[in-house]
């Protein structure tokens, strides 16, 4: 008959706890997700392109990947780049797949 008892002090003291971790990881996660949500320009940077025309004879194969690890570009960015770059001439894709694609400057293309 009696009504419902008070949970003891140190009961509720953990659950506080509990909740303030909660809270507290919830926080940084919401930090770490900004910090990942960067904006990067899908057009590529004029040094990124200089840079890229240099070292472009003295490479033999070029995949999205490497470009994109050597330069710090996201890899439909790199993509992008190696299209437009074969369109240009510069380039000519040797091997093409469903998922990636094979380049070589034209001067190392055997006619």
């Amino acid at each position: 008959m009696g009504g419902k008892t008070k949970k003891p002090i140190s009961a509720m003291e953990k659950q506080q706890k509990l909740r303030e971790m909660r809270e507290k990881k919830a926080k940084e996660k919401e930090r770490e997700e900004r910090r990942e949500k960067k904006i990067t320009s899908p057009l590529l940077p004029l040094e990124v392109a200089k840079q890229l025309e240099n070292e472009l004879n003295s490479i033999k194969c070029i995949t999205p990947h490497a470009l994109a690890t050597r330069f710090g570009l996201k890899i439909g960015v790199a993509k992008s780049v190696l299209r437009e770059l074969e369109q240009r001439g510069i380039l000519r894709c040797v091997a093409k797949g469903s998922r990636i694609s094979i380049y070589t400057p034209v001067s190392l293309t055997p006619s």
